[in-house]
């Protein structure tokens, strides 16, 4: 049911949804979908940043299928994505460069930091700006994710 895909070359595994890999214009032209199978992909999917690329291509594919059949079963799909911390995470660190995060924003947040691993731990934590509970959470993070991490724009906003 799921592709891996190898990171950097560096021999790590990760889990994406198979449907990642089919081509856009393939994917949106089939007769049929499971759905059903394409949400146990998106759940069992590895989330992490090297993976949000992956994921975030998926959630658009979805999008596609929907644009071409109006199924909006693939919409309803598309928007699961939203949910995943990553992309809470990416979603309040522009809100939170343009304008204060909400109690709401917060509260997410906080529960990102205490239920994910620890590179969610340390990017919701940098948003709250608990410098403490940031760098204890990055420092479990392996060396060669903290210098992968050091290239987003998460790890700015960590050191200003």
């Amino acid at each position: 049911m799921f592709r891996i895909a190898v990171s950097d070359g560096k021999g790590k595994h990760f889990k994406i949804p198979l449907f990642e890999h089919v081509d856009t214009h393939v994917i949106k032209k089939l007769y049929r979908y499971d759905y059903e199978r394409i949400k146990e992909q998106i759940d069992g999917a590895d989330v992490n940043e090297y993976m949000a690329k992956y994921l975030r291509q998926a959630a658009l594919k979805l999008i596609s299928i929907f644009d071409e059949n109006k199924d909006c079963e693939a919409l309803e799909l598309a928007q699961l994505e939203k949910d995943k911390p990553y992309f809470i995470i990416d979603i309040l660190q522009l809100k939170k460069r343009r304008e204060r995060l909400t109690e709401q924003d917060i509260q997410k947040l906080k529960k990102i930091a205490a239920a994910s691993d620890s590179v969610m731990s340390f990017g919701a934590n940098v948003l709250l700006e608990d410098k403490d509970r940031a760098k204890q959470a990055f420092e479990k993070i392996d060396k060669e994710m903290q210098e992968f991490i050091k290239e987003y724009p998460i790890y700015y906003l960590y050191e200003s």
